[in-house]
């Protein structure tokens, strides 16, 4: 698998493609501060980048990254996943290097209990627990 940073221009041509993975992403993490519209308008602005897996000239899975600069550390933060490249091994290096171009430290974000336990593998830990009070 192949994994590539796409562009605005790509992000467009593709959108149909994308929006699937995205909707299934926000779906299942049952997401409600955002949904893709909201995603697809920060990535053509670049405020996010978008980051795909590849697989006979198909995608086969994508992720949303925010990446977020700390005093003491840069984090490639997950915004949202779909498919299954990102518990792929090798195509979880491909994206830690892609990561480290862009000069992160590190890569975090909210997942489920499932999600969470098969990226054990990769060398995640669990960190924290969101807690949530909607008013």
């Amino acid at each position: 698998m192949l994994v590539r940073r796409y562009s605005p221009q790509q992000i467009q041509a593709e959108w149909s493609v994308i929006e699937g993975y995205i909707d299934q992403a926000i779906e299942q993490s049952k997401c409600d501060e955002y949904d893709s519209q909201d995603l697809k308008k920060s990535l053509e602005s670049g405020l996010l980048d978008l980051f795909v897996g590849i697989e006979q000239d198909k995608i086969q899975g994508v992720i949303v990254i925010s990446f977020v600069q700390y005093p003491k550390q840069k984090v490639a933060f997950i915004c949202a996943y779909g498919g299954k490249f990102v518990t792929n091994k090798e195509a979880y290096k491909q994206l830690c290097l892609l990561f480290k171009a862009f000069g992160a430290t590190k890569v975090q974000g909210y997942v489920r209990e499932s999600l969470a336990r098969l990226t054990h593998r990769l060398g995640f830990v669990d960190k924290q627990i969101l807690i949530e009070h909607k008013l």
